[in-house]
């Protein structure tokens, strides 16, 4: 019995006559049931399992890859490499990535080691589903939490979120599933403290369990429980083990200051203090959420009363599910779709629930009862209605980005440094610690970072880039006044426009081996009074060339001589590309 039950005896007889006709109709489900169950199961596998080829990476993933990467070649996250996220992730990949080895398609197997935590997830939902109400009502929300799209998407990709989102559940399956005793206060704490090495925002995890815990043992009206010193024990010594012993080991390596200001500082949006984000938060839009589980929590009420053995606990996770919009849009920094996906698949459980509660109480009513299975099967058949249309899955959609990542390391060896947005390439260092994404734009608009891409492009001689568009403007222009397009990237190099037995003069930042190239064959020239014999090392600064061919074209390009060695020449005169990433 929990802290918040009460003798069976003391139930009014209709209320409990009731619960016993619905524990009776749920205790086992029909084939029609089962039926529809299997093949959503099914085709949720199936689906899960093509999804890794047809739905388009995200930018966040192969961030994510160069770290777990970095890991495998000795560096150690923070001190060596930039990355705002807790480590925890990016640890346990690491052994995996390091069997794959080196390849282009990497995020494809990547992804399909996600594809157990996506498993462990849904039973998470069942679980939850099961023990708060029947195991009718845990199928069916684990199955339409699952076919949510932006849940089932982004529970595809290779990224921080989704360990994170299957150890919440995790905490709340744990936790919610029996008698809340200090042992299971101190396993769920443990799930938590693990949420928390994975990602920081687990802080709003933790503000809701908070709201919903307070509200929930208000509306009980009961005594603080003799026991709660060992529960608080349990929850303290459980939710630090993990978080302790990475912050023990870094600490063991001189690391503590770049893991605080990677993790904590630079996730800070300055100007929001504790004053005007409370003062955001109440004249926002998202209180509005507020006020239909203000109204659902009310109406509630009569039914945990009648059922305190799992009501309350029903009600807590009610008031987690319907703090966590509100919270995470009053009071998070920047809000993307990754951040929406440990809650979304809580909500079934209680559209599945009011759907059985709807269907009974027409029946007690009005004697007629609503098609109970339709609604949750159409649910279903929506679902996957709109995955199949949005991703179909027998596509590949990513070949270009396989390709591009195979051109870049080809043309590239081990140690090199290659340039990119956030870490496309994975199995190359960076010339620069800045990773372009939200926050650090803003905090370079601000003056409160410093842009140094520029000057280290120069100081590595980095000869390979992949350019975005979402890099910084003063680096776009660079990069399209130094480096020319190849199949799949850029690399240094400059388009002359010569003219036959004219001198061009042109100005170089970045020295490295360099050759001279045409479309329509062998380049004859002067560079820099000598005969041009093939490539040459040229210098930082002003040079000349005079291309002396008898049918000059005017497209005459000088261009980083490793690319052309291997395999991959320049693309045209028209500019340079820049990816959407």
């Amino acid at each position: 019995m929990s802290s918040f039950s009460r003798p069976a005896d003391s139930l009014p007889v209709d209320s409990t006559a009731r619960e016993a006709a619905s524990a009776a109709r749920s205790a086992k489900l029909t084939r029609t049931e089962c039926l529809i169950l299997a093949l959503a199961l099914i085709l949720l596998a199936g689906l899960r399992w093509f999804s890794v080829t047809s739905h388009r990476w995200n930018s966040d993933e192969s961030q994510h890859l160069h770290v777990v990467w970095a890991w495998t070649v000795g560096k150690l996250q923070y001190r060596d490499i930039f990355d705002n996220h807790t480590p925890l992730f990016h640890i346990l990949n690491a052994p995996l990535l390091r069997w794959l080895g080196e390849r282009a398609d990497i995020v494809l197997p990547m992804r399909r080691a996600m594809m157990p935590l996506f498993a462990i997830g849904v039973w998470c939902i069942y679980r939850l589903g099961a023990t708060l109400y029947d195991r009718r009502t845990g199928w069916f929300a684990a199955l339409i939490g699952a076919f949510l799209p932006a849940f089932f998407y982004r529970m595809g990709e290779f990224r921080t979120d989704v360990l994170w989102t299957i150890l919440w559940l995790a905490t709340l399956a744990v936790g919610l599933s029996g008698r809340l005793t200090p042992g299971r206060t101190f396993a769920a704490a443990l799930l938590l403290g693990a949420a928390f090495s994975v990602s920081m925002k687990s802080t709003l995890l933790v503000l809701c369990l908070a709201v919903a815990g307070i509200i929930t043992w208000l509306l009980a009206g009961r005594p603080i429980s003799k026991a709660w010193p060992a529960h608080l024990i349990a929850f303290i010594v459980g939710v630090v083990i993990v978080p302790g012993a990475i912050v023990a080991y870094f600490a063991s390596q001189g690391a503590l200051e770049p893991l605080y200001y990677c993790v904590i500082k630079h996730n800070t949006m300055a100007g929001n203090g504790l004053g005007k984000t409370i003062t955001k938060q109440l004249l926002s839009q998202s209180t509005l959420w507020l006020i239909p589980t203000i109204f659902l929590t009310r109406a509630m009420l009569p039914g945990v009363r009648q059922d305190p053995e799992r009501g309350y606990r029903r009600l807590f996770l009610f008031l987690v599910a319907g703090t966590y919009y509100s919270l995470l849009r009053g009071f998070w920094p920047v809000v993307t779709t990754q951040d929406y996906i440990p809650w979304l698949p809580l909500l079934p459980i209680f559209a599945v629930a009011g759907i059985t509660w709807a269907s009974d109480w027409t029946a007690a009513r009005f004697h007629w009862k609503l098609p109970w299975l339709l609604i949750p099967t159409l649910l279903l058949l929506g679902e996957i209605v709109w995955i199949v249309r949005e991703e179909p899955p027998f596509t590949v959609t990513e070949k270009g980005r396989i390709a591009s990542l195979s051109t870049v390391l080809r043309l590239t060896d081990p140690g090199e440094y290659v340039f990119d947005l956030k870490g496309e390439s994975i199995f190359r260092p960076r010339p620069t610690r800045l990773v372009f994404e939200t926050l650090t734009r803003d905090q370079i608009l601000t003056s409160r970072l410093v842009d140094d891409t520029i000057p280290r492009l120069i100081e590595t001689r980095t000869a390979v880039t992949r350019p975005s568009k979402r890099m910084m403007d003063p680096t776009k222009q660079f990069l399209k006044q130094n480096y020319i397009s190849v199949e799949g990237c850029c690399v240094l190099g400059l388009h002359l426009p010569v003219e036959q037995n004219k001198p061009l003069t042109f100005n170089l930042v970045i020295p490295e081996r360099y050759a001279l190239f045409s479309q329509n064959g062998p380049v004859t020239a002067m560079l820099d009074g000598q005969p041009y014999d093939g490539p040459r090392q040229l210098a930082a600064g002003k040079h000349e060339v005079t291309v002396t061919s008898p049918d000059p074209t005017g497209n005459v390009t000088l261009v980083w001589a490793r690319a052309l060695e291997r395999g991959s020449a320049p693309k045209n005169n028209s500019g340079e590309a820049f990816s959407a990433d």
